[in-house]
């Protein structure tokens, strides 16, 4: 959801947004891909860096706090997957794209476990986070 977020974000009206699937053996690879801005050279080696921004202009009101991608890949890799981003630079006319490589296996259930005092869990509590309250509303409301 982040990464079509940001793809729509950082894409002018009228701009394209691809979603492509790929399955190879055991593998799956999604790719979103997008003809929006681009990302700076100087920033994609460490885009998926907690807190990391790319560079603002005064009529660029799009950024966020710099925890998206950074938790895009975090929650990639603890399913055992990959992440990896592409751009030929900002305002170049090509996209940017971010393929996530995953399992196709299905990871086994978890199995809910008492709590300390012995009783079992009834429900499972999370935490939405999200820097737009549209969206996490959106989310919480799913579940």
């Amino acid at each position: 959801m982040n990464l079509v977020d940001n793809a729509a974000k950082f894409t002018p009206d009228g701009g394209r947004i691809w979603l492509v699937t790929k399955r190879s053996g055991d593998e799956c690879e999604l790719t979103i891909a997008d003809n929006g801005i681009g990302i700076g050279s100087e920033s994609l080696p460490d885009i998926f860096t907690l807190f990391t921004q790319g560079k603002r202009s005064l009529d660029r009101r799009q950024g966020g706090l710099g925890i998206g991608l950074a938790l895009v890949k975090n929650l990639v890799e603890l399913h055992g997957g990959s992440i990896r981003a592409f751009s030929k630079g900002l305002e170049t006319g090509v996209n940017s794209s971010f393929a996530c490589r995953c399992s196709r296996r299905r990871p086994s259930l978890m199995t809910l476990r008492p709590r300390t005092n012995g009783a079992p869990m009834s429900a499972i509590e999370f935490l939405v986070v999200d820097d737009h309250v549209g969206s996490a509303t959106s989310v919480s409301a799913r579940f």
